[in-house]
């Protein structure tokens, strides 16, 4: 700055006139063959985006359009599109092998990654590896090359939030290196293949979140239509457990305490049926899938029966069964049966078929409680009438569990005469009443000072024949029930995960036990409330899901159908971002050196759109907000920007 003061006054030296040059032929011929190579590579860009656009449960044609491209773009003898599932390598899409090629390299995959094959290099470094030369290289299968026809060779990772999803691999016929352009290039296919990954994997994890719903949807009803018999519930749960899970075989073998019993099967062989006739009903056994899963009271897995050392030889070739899993149903931690699935194919079950029998197995459990409720005596043919209605509300209200909560209460006023109810949830550090009959306090603090906050604290049923005597232990039954007359009480926590959720109370205005059966049937109320809850925390979820799906879905679309125009993209993000999160306004903007630029505004507001626009385009370095964004790089949330003293005026304005 000084030195530039002391300059002034001096005369500026006159400006030299240059007359332009121009271009020359061989610059016009480089100038028109870079123009065709960028036209190129935005023809394949689009065709790409056109091709992850309409691959929703398959990125294998994006694989295959990436390889076609990335040979053509880049002069090469072939292209190799692989997938990584974190521990083997598959083939994806490939371009220009030879047919004798392809035969040795279906033989060879999927394999899991080493150092012989580029690709399994770039899996363990998590990086581009590039090698001049294969017949030279140290590792290298050199006849593997030789048969392909290959010398040079590029391969880069396909990597998502760090770890790697799959390579792109590329070999040219001659030796040497790969220019820059060409290694930027399939660094990109390589991000667009992730998305393609990523779409497939939402799309199908939405699709398998809805047909889990629907299932268990489906099946509740059964339970709510069948209060008497269990074997319609049984079938239900079968039939769901082999769709969802691509079995070809189950069944469900009741456990009475001492036997096993065959309940219901599905798929079985006549040769199955007559065998298993005469090993049933019997003692639970290791040497069975249903005996060792009830007498350990825990899942099990077999990758082979036919190869496990426990397991009967003659019941795997008889019921011509291979990979096995098994699922306790339990109630309170004592085993009521088992759910075996089947496949004649050995192999190891993924978790999610293990989390999706888990549930089959707990509505298995609900239905068996139901049905034995229904046929103890008159008593439990209400208490189950009581439970059907539940259900049926649960079955009919997926968005809102609050029908279901009033249902649960006025099931309990039925069932426990001259009571009161109350259905409790824990919200902001407290147990507030959700459904209540009677009076009682809105909100309980979650301390050991009440008999319900220390139902929830402990997980577990607490039961109180005499109120007055329970005073010491809990000093806010003076409040809570004593003061409204009630004499007695129990409370039985809502449990979803072994954690409590909430809690349902019954005081009763007499001094007295409540039996077993009562306390049966409250558990099953509460039960039923954490179904109705989990019920709509999944719908929402899934709706969640579905919504986002979908919205990727536009987007991407708008990206394929506007390869040169990125304002429509712009304009999609915008709608899409207030529409999903439920906003008054959505905006985008763009930094061009140190000014920022309103790229896309919507909003329920026209007339603060114009004030808002009016601003731009700003210095973004004068502007709190968007300078922490753009300088940290982080998401900034803001809850008031009223009271936020970290908020200027001109943005507070």
């Amino acid at each position: 700055m000084a030195k530039s003061a002391g300059k002034r006054g001096r005369k500026a030296p006159p400006r030299v006139r240059r007359k332009a040059l121009a271009p020359s032929k061989s610059d016009a011929i480089l100038l028109k063959q870079q123009l065709a190579e960028a036209r190129a590579q935005q023809a394949a860009t689009a065709e790409i985006l056109r091709a992850m656009a309409g691959a929703q449960t398959d990125a294998e044609s994006v694989f295959k359009t990436i390889a076609r491209n990335a040979v053509q773009l880049c002069g090469a003898v072939y292209c190799n599109v692989l997938r990584y599932d974190g521990e083997i390598l598959h083939l994806g899409g490939f371009h220009g092998f030879k047919p004798k090629f392809i035969r040795r390299l279906r033989a060879r995959y999927p394999m899991r990654p080493d150092n012989v094959q580029l690709s399994g290099r770039v899996i363990l470094s998590k990086a581009a590896v590039h090698i001049p030369d294969a017949l030279a290289d140290k590792y290298y299968d050199k006849a593997y090359a030789r048969v392909g026809g290959f010398r040079r060779m590029l391969a880069v990772p396909m990597m998502r939030d760090g770890n790697p999803r799959g390579v792109i691999v590329v070999a040219w016929a001659e030796a040497g290196a790969v220019p820059q352009e060409q290694a930027n290039l399939l660094k990109t296919f390589a991000d667009q293949a992730v998305i393609a990954i990523e779409n497939v994997r939402l799309f199908n994890e939405t699709k398998e979140a809805l047909e889990r719903q629907t299932a268990t949807a489906e099946i509740l009803g059964v339970i709510a239509s069948s209060p008497a018999d269990v074997r319609p519930v049984f079938n239900a749960i079968l039939q769901s457990a082999v769709s969802l899970c691509g079995a070809e075989i189950a069944a469900v073998f009741p456990y009475d305490g001492k036997l096993v019993h065959l309940g219901a099967t599905h798929n079985w062989s006549k040769e199955a049926l007559k065998y298993f006739s005469g090993v049933y009903p019997s003692p639970p056994s290791e040497a069975l899938m249903s005996g060792r899963t009830i007498l350990g009271k825990s899942i099990v897995t077999l990758a082979d029966a036919a190869t496990d050392a426990h397991y009967d030889p003659d019941s795997a070739a008889t019921g011509h069964w291979r990979r096995m899993l098994g699922v306790p149903m339990l109630r309170e931690g004592r085993p009521l049966g088992a759910l075996v699935v089947c496949w004649r194919e050995p192999g190891e079950t993924p978790q999610r078929q293990v989390d999706l029998l888990q549930t089959f197995a707990d509505q298995a459990v609900i239905a068996i409680e139901n049905v034995r409720l229904f046929n103890e005596t008159k008593e439990a043919l209400a208490q189950q009438t009581a439970t059907a209605e539940i259900l049926r509300v649960i079955g009919g209200s997926m968005t809102d569990a609050q029908p279901v909560f009033d249902a649960i209460v006025r099931s309990c006023q039925t069932l426990f005469k001259d009571s009161g109810v109350a259905l409790r949830l824990v919200r902001d550090g407290g147990l507030h009443v959700l459904a209540k009959s009677g009076e009682f306090e809105q909100v309980v603090p979650i301390d050991r000072s009440s008999a319900v906050a220390s139902c929830v604290l402990d997980g577990r049923i607490i039961h109180l024949p005499d109120l007055e005597k329970a005073l010491t232990e809990f000093p806010r039954i003076k409040n809570l029930g004593l003061k409204h007359g009630y004499c007695s009480g129990m409370y039985t926590p809502l449990l979803r995960g072994g954690t409590a959720i909430g809690a349902i109370g019954v005081l009763r205005r007499e001094v007295g036990a409540f039996d077993s059966k009562e306390m049966a049937l409250l558990n099953t109320f509460a039960d039923q409330a954490v179904i109705a809850i989990e019920n709509v925390r999944l719908f929402r979820e899934t709706q969640e899901a579905l919504e986002r799906q979908t919205a990727t879905a536009e987007i991407l679309k708008v990206i394929a159908s506007s390869p040169s125009d990125v304002q429509p993209v712009f304009d999609a993000i915008a709608g899409s971002a207030m529409r999903l999160i439920g906003g008054s306004s959505a905006s985008v903007y763009q930094v061009f050196g140190e000014m920022l630029h309103l790229a896309a505004l919507t909003s329920t507001n026209p007339a603060g759109d114009e004030r808002l626009r009016n601003l731009f385009p700003m210095p973004f370095v004068k502007n709190t907000l968007f300078n922490s964004v753009i300088s940290s790089g982080t998401p900034l949330v803001r809850t008031d920007t009223e009271t936020d003293p970290a908020t200027s005026p001109a943005a507070r304005e």
